[in-house]
C-alpha cells in the first residue's frame, strides 16, 4: 500500500497497537524467551477505556483476537486500508465472532480459578489485572453496569436479594460472563434469576404459577459485559 493510504486511515489502536503485538510475538518466537511488555498494564487495568482511544496498549486487543481464533497476521492488511477507523474495528470483531466479545471483558480479571473465560494470554503479557469495584445489591435496589462501545466492564456484586433481573439496554445480544458465588461460570444472559434460598415459586393462580426461575446463589457474583449497558435489579 502507499504511505498516503496507510497514514490516511489508520489510528493508534490499529497501527501502533497491532505493531506492538506483532513485535513481541515475533521476538518471543525468535528468542524462545517469555518477554514482558508494560503496555499490557494499561490495557488490562482499564477495560473502561475504548480500544479506539488506546495506542500501544491495544496490544491486548490483538492478543485477544488471536486467542479467539483470528490470526491478526492474516487480516491486518485489510484493516489498515479500511477507509473508516470504526469500520475496521467492526470488521475485526465481526471476523472474530461472538466468542471474542463474550470473553473480552471477563479476561481482564485474570481469574483462571473462575474458568478459562476469566483469563487471557498473549505475547508480552504481564501479571497486571483489573480489580473490579464491589457493590451490594438488596431487595428494591438497582445497579447499572455500563460498557460503552469498544469498551468493557467488570463488576463484583454481593447479591442479597430474592430475585435478580438482568435487563440490557437497547436491542441485540448480550456479550459477557457471569461467575456466581458458587457453581460454574456461565454466559451472561438477560432474564430473571432466583437468589432466595428455598426457591422462588409463584403463587397458585398467578400468571407465573408453575414456572421455575434459574437459580443463582447469594453472595459475591462477578458480571462482565462488552459493548453494552445493563442493569441488575
Amino acid at each position: 500500500m502507499g504511505l498516503g493510504a496507510y497514514y490516511g486511515v489508520s489510528q493508534n489502536w490499529l497501527d501502533e497497537g497491532s505493531a506492538e503485538w506483532v513485535g513481541f510475538r515475533i521476538a518471543e518466537e525468535w528468542s524462545g524467551v517469555k518477554l514482558h511488555d508494560p503496555w499490557w498494564n494499561g490495557y488490562l487495568e482499564h477495560p473502561e477505556i475504548s480500544v479506539l482511544n488506546q495506542s500501544y496498549s491495544a496490544t491486548g486487543f490483538w492478543a485477544h483476537l488471536a486467542e479467539s481464533g483470528l490470526d491478526p497476521f492474516t487480516v491486518l492488511p485489510t484493516f489498515l486500508v479500511n477507509p473508516s477507523n470504526f469500520d475496521a474495528y467492526k470488521q475485526a470483531i465481526g471476523l472474530a465472532g461472538t466468542g471474542f466479545l463474550n470473553t473480552w471483558a471477563s479476561d481482564h480479571a485474570r481469574r483462571p480459578d473462575f474458568g478459562p473465560a476469566w483469563d487471557t494470554t498473549g505475547a508480552g503479557i504481564t501479571k497486571a489485572r483489573y480489580d473490579p469495584p464491589f457493590s451490594f445489591l438488596s431487595n428494591g435496589g438497582e445497579l447499572a453496569i455500563t460498557a460503552p462501545t469498544e469498551a468493557r466492564a467488570v463488576e463484583a456484586i454481593d447479591l442479597h436479594v430474592d430475585v435478580v433481573d438482568v435487563v440490557p439496554s437497547g436491542a441485540g445480544p448480550v456479550h459477557g460472563r457471569l461467575h456466581p458465588a458458587k457453581g460454574a461460570d456461565r454466559p451472561l444472559a438477560a432474564g430473571s434469576y432466583c437468589v432466595r434460598k428455598g426457591g422462588c415459586g409463584c403463587p397458585a393462580g398467578s400468571a407465573g404459577a408453575g414456572s421455575t426461575l434459574p437459580s443463582l446463589p447469594a453472595g459475591e457474583a462477578w458480571f462482565s459485559l462488552a459493548n453494552r449497558s445493563a442493569r441488575s435489579a
